[in-house]
C-alpha cells in the first residue's frame, strides 16, 4: 500500500474525532441553555423517549455496542508492501 494512502488515516481519525467532540460540545450547551431557562433538558428528552420506545432504546444501545466493538476488536493493520522500502 502506498505511504501517501496510508497518511490519510490520521487525517480521518483526526477530523472524525474532531466531529465527535463539537457534537458533544453542542450537545452539553444546548443542555445548559435548557437547564437555565427551564426547559426540559437533552436527558430529560432521551429519557422520556427511551421510556415510550423501549425496544427502539435496545436496538440503539445495542447498535452503539456493535459499533464500538468494531472499533476496539478490529484494530487498523495496513498491509505490508514489499515496494516500500
Amino acid at each position: 500500500m502506498n505511504p501517501a494512502v496510508l497518511d490519510t488515516y490520521s487525517v480521518g481519525m483526526a477530523l472524525v474525532i474532531w466531529a465527535i467532540t463539537g457534537i458533544g460540545l453542542f450537545v452539553s450547551l444546548v443542555d445548559a441553555v435548557s437547564d437555565v431557562n427551564d426547559w426540559p433538558t437533552v436527558s430529560d428528552q432521551i429519557g422520556d423517549w427511551s421510556l415510550r420506545n423501549p425496544w427502539l432504546a435496545r436496538a440503539l444501545v445495542a447498535l452503539l455496542f456493535i459499533l464500538l466493538a468494531h472499533f476496539v476488536l478490529n484494530p487498523l493493520r495496513p498491509p505490508t508492501c514489499p515496494c516500500v522500502p
